[in-house]
C-alpha cells in the first residue's frame, strides 16, 4: 500500500475544482509520488496536477504514444510500449518515428529497464498496476470509448506534457475533419445506409468508427473483444465487410501484417462456403481499415465511409 505524502495538500485545490465539477466524460487516474489522484477528463476544469514538464517519457498505451508523437515529437520519449516493426504503418502511423526509441509490451518490460531510463512521467493503461516505480509520476489513462474521449485524453496528455495549445489544436484539427466527413456522408439517407460489420474482435472500436462514418454497425456491441463466426455474418447479411490489416497477438503487438497476410485473410473470408450467399462476399466488397483511437481516428472514418460511399469521394 502507497503512503500517503505531503502532495495532498499542495492538490486541495484541484481537487476543490474537480468536485465543482458537473460534467464528467470520463475518468483518469494519476499516481504522483506516492499520492493516488483521480481527476475527470472533461473540460477544462479536468487538469492533471501541475507538476514539471517531463523530458523524459515512457508512453505505454499506442493511442496516447500517437498522440504524444504528434504533441511533442519522438526527443522527449525513451520507451515505448512495443518494439518498433518495419513497415507497420497500418497498425501506427507514427511507427517511423519510434525507430529509434526502445520499447516493448508492458508484460515484457522490467521495473529495472524502466526506472535505469531515469524517466519522469510513465504512462499506463487503465488496467495495468502502477507498481515498482518508486517515486516517478505515473498518469494512468482510461481506453477511449468515444470521439469525446479521444479528444479529452488529447487534452490531459497536452496539460501533462506541456503542450497545452498543441493539444487543443489537435483535438480542433479531428473534429473539423470529422465534420467535413460527416458533411459529407449526411447525404445518404437512413434507408440507404451502408450495413457493415467487422470480421475481426474489436467491436467497440469499429462502432466508434462506423457512427462517425455514416454507416449501420450491424454487430453494435460495446465489448472491447467479441468474436465474430460465420453464423453471425450469415444471419447479419451485411452489405460491406471490413477486417484489420493485421493479426494482433495477446498482447495487442501485430503478430502479421502486409501484403500476403490482407490476402490470406481475405480469401478466408470470400472462399468460405458458409459466407458465400452473404451480400459483402457476393460482391467481394471485404476490405481492410486500420482502427485507430488516438487522433488517427479520422483516417480509420474515412476509410470506412470512403468504403462505404465512394461515388462520395471522388473529389475528396
Amino acid at each position: 500500500m502507497r503512503k500517503r505524502n505531503a502532495v495532498h495538500s499542495a492538490l486541495s485545490s484541484f481537487f476543490t475544482r474537480m468536485l465543482l465539477s458537473c460534467l464528467v466524460f470520463s475518468l483518469c487516474f494519476g499516481y504522483f509520488g506516492n499520492e493516488i489522484i483521480t481527476y475527470a477528463c472533461g473540460e477544462a476544469q479536468s487538469q492533471p496536477p501541475a507538476i514539471a514538464t517531463p523530458q523524459r517519457i515512457v508512453v505505454f498505451p499506442l493511442y496516447a504514444e500517437e498522440m504524444l508523437l504528434e504533441m511533442i515529437g519522438p526527443d522527449r520519449i525513451v520507451y515505448v510500449g512495443h518494439p518498433y516493426w518495419e513497415n507497420a504503418e497500418t497498425f501506427s502511423p507514427t511507427m517511423e518515428l519510434t525507430k529509434n526509441i526502445p520499447g516493448s509490451e508492458w508484460a515484457d518490460s522490467g521495473d529495472q529497464e524502466i526506472l535505469d531510463l531515469k524517466p519522469d512521467l510513465i504512462i499506463l493503461y487503465e488496467d495495468l498496476p502502477p507498481t515498482g516505480y518508486a517515486d516517478v509520476p505515473i498518469l494512468v489513462l482510461k481506453y477511449p470509448t468515444s470521439i469525446e474521449d479521444i479528444k479529452n485524453t488529447l487534452m490531459i496528455l497536452g496539460e501533462a506534457v506541456g503542450a497545452p495549445e498543441k493539444a487543443a489544436q489537435m483535438s480542433q484539427n479531428m473534429e473539423d475533419s470529422l465534420a467535413q466527413i460527416t458533411e459529407i456522408v449526411s447525404k445518404i439517407p437512413e434507408e440507404k445506409r451502408v450495413h457493415a460489420l467487422h470480421y475481426e474482435t474489436w467491436q467497440s472500436k469499429f462502432r466508434i468508427v462506423a457512427r462517425a462514418a455514416g454507416v449501420i454497425d450491424e454487430i453494435g456491441g460495446d465489448e472491447f473483444y467479441s468474436e465474430i463466426i460465420p453464423e453471425q455474418i450469415a444471419e447479419c447479411n451485411p452489405d460491406l465487410i471490413t477486417i484489420n490489416p493485421y493479426w494482433l497477438d495477446n498482447e495487442d503487438s501485430p503478430w502479421a501484417f502486409g501484403a500476403d497476410y490482407v490476402e490470406k485473410r481475405l480469401a478466408h473470408i470470400l472462399d468460405n462456403p458458409k459466407l458465400s450467399n452473404v451480400k459483402a462476399v457476393k460482391n467481394h466488397n471485404v476490405h481492410t481499415v486500420s482502427l485507430h483511437e488516438s487522433q488517427f481516428i479520422v483516417q480509420s472514418v474515412k476509410e470506412l465511409a470512403q468504403l462505404a460511399y465512394p461515388d462520395l469521394f471522388t473529389e475528396n
